[in-house]
């Protein structure tokens, strides 16, 4: 979402500058992309609490030289580390929020966010009961925090779908599963995996996770123990997800926490129905019925009931994918996404 940020203001006619801490990939990004960039000095005082205020004291006179209008900081850390830098030296600071588990795991932390917000950062959630749930925490009035939801461009490699599907080796009358994101122990990939089991072995469904992380040889396992390698199959980091997503027929998402799902808007973009879990901004993207279904109870047979029901009938999963494409048109299209930045930074800035 930073890099979506950059990139439209960037086309916009403004001129943004991505700071970091020595990450090769925004490097590599701004480079590609023709957007001033910067490595943040002092990375050894940002990594403790205590030490923030000597980051802040230590950092103020780089930040400074840069002569920005409006310093945007994106997830709890940086919000936490850079409101207090910002306020020194009476710099509009935007912080957005994109996730709850870090206050979940520890409720204290609310009181950190809370004193960014006394120091002027205008908070930005990304979801509505993201929104609602700081409001809650924080006991924040709506000014306190707003709410921007991410965004992604129209999926424009669906001509494709007839190669891709060759070269995944799908028949016509094949249901492609499709679900994409980090392989890490939160987005719960072993319900979909026990969700196949459910499923009847002739079925024509096939699935395809896509990503990488630490848990791929304990998912790889599981497929193996319920002797469904030829209908689930772990396809690794890819740089070509809007191509895969073309070739999808249905995409699912099983979390256990959200902010706003990059790899919904993603399916949305791709005029796909959704099945996912009932958590975070989830319920703004998956509308019950309409184009997919939420799932209460991260139950895998409940999973494979709303998988099957929408492989068996081709006409649903179309009228829902519509409505998916609909629903992102009206609320999570970039040209809208940059307006809203635009707006916020014009009321922080006091600009015009």
């Amino acid at each position: 979402m930073v890099f979506e940020i950059a990139r439209l203001l960037k086309t916009n006619g403004d001129t943004p500058v991505l700071l970091h801490f020595g990450s090769g990939y925004i490097k590599e990004f701004a480079k590609l992309n023709d957007i001033e960039s910067h490595t943040i000095p002092n990375r050894q005082y940002y990594k403790k609490s205590y030490l923030l205020p000597l980051f802040a004291l230590r950092t103020k006179k780089f930040i400074r030289k840069l002569n920005l209008d409006c310093l945007h900081s994106h997830l709890f850390g940086p919000i936490i580390a850079f409101a207090p830098l910002a306020w020194l030296i009476r710099l509009p600071h935007v912080g957005t929020l994109h996730d709850v588990y870090m206050i979940e795991d520890a409720p204290r932390r609310i009181l950190l966010i809370k004193f960014a917000a006394i120091l002027k950062t205008q908070l930005v959630a990304v979801s509505k009961p993201m929104r609602a749930f700081y409001q809650r925490a924080a006991n924040f009035s709506e000014d306190k925090i707003a709410y921007i939801p991410n965004a992604t461009p129209k999926n424009k490699q669906l001509q494709q779908r007839a190669s891709i599907r060759k070269q995944l080796q799908l028949k016509d009358t094949d249901t492609a599963v499709f679900t994409v994101g980090r392989l890490v122990s939160l987005k719960r990939f072993d319900i979909l995996i026990n969700a196949m089991a459910y499923i009847k072995e002739n079925s024509a469904i096939k699935t395809f996770i896509v990503g990488a992380g630490p848990e791929k040889m304990v998912l790889q396992q599981l497929i193996n123990k319920l002797n469904i390698p030829d209908r689930v199959m772990l396809l690794g980091e890819r740089n070509d997800v809007y191509e895969l997503l073309a070739a999808a027929d249905i995409f699912t998402l099983t979390s256990e926490t959200e902010g706003m799902s990059k790899s919904i808007l993603e399916a949305l973009a791709s005029n796909l129905p959704v099945i996912a879990t009932d958590v975070g901004g989830n319920q703004d993207l998956v509308h019950h019925d309409d184009n997919g279904y939420l799932i209460n109870d991260h139950s895998p047979e409940t999973l494979s009931l709303y998988i099957e029901k929408l492989a068996q009938d081709k006409t649903l999963r179309l009228e829902m994918g519509k409505n998916s494409q609909l629903l992102l048109e009206q609320e999570y299209n970039p040209e809208l996404f940059l307006l809203r930045h635009l707006n916020i930074y014009k009321k922080v800035t006091n600009k015009k």
